[in-house]
């Protein structure tokens, strides 16, 4: 009876990104301008998920590669400062 919510970064990043090329070039860790492009990328599905959460939601699901501490640590700040 909650109603949730699914929010997928690479959805998101398909969407917004359709004009330029998703090969192995940009998603390179030396690639910085591609790097930035996803984090914000990130950082816009997670805003759109804690203004669903704030307004209708009660369970929201954030699929995204959350793989360095520093990208995890940024997302449960964020969600502190949002909901707590």
């Amino acid at each position: 009876g909650l109603n949730a919510k699914f929010f997928n970064v690479g959805d998101h990043r398909r969407n917004v990104c359709k004009e330029k090329p998703q090969n192995a070039d940009f998603f390179s860790g030396s690639n910085t301008e591609a790097k930035q492009a996803r984090e914000n990328i990130a950082w816009e599905v997670l805003e759109d998920l804690l203004q669903w959460l704030e307004t209708e939601g009660d369970v929201a699901v954030f699929d995204a590669t959350n793989t360095t501490n520093a990208r995890r640590k940024g997302l449960m700040d964020k969600c502190r400062v949002r909901i707590f």
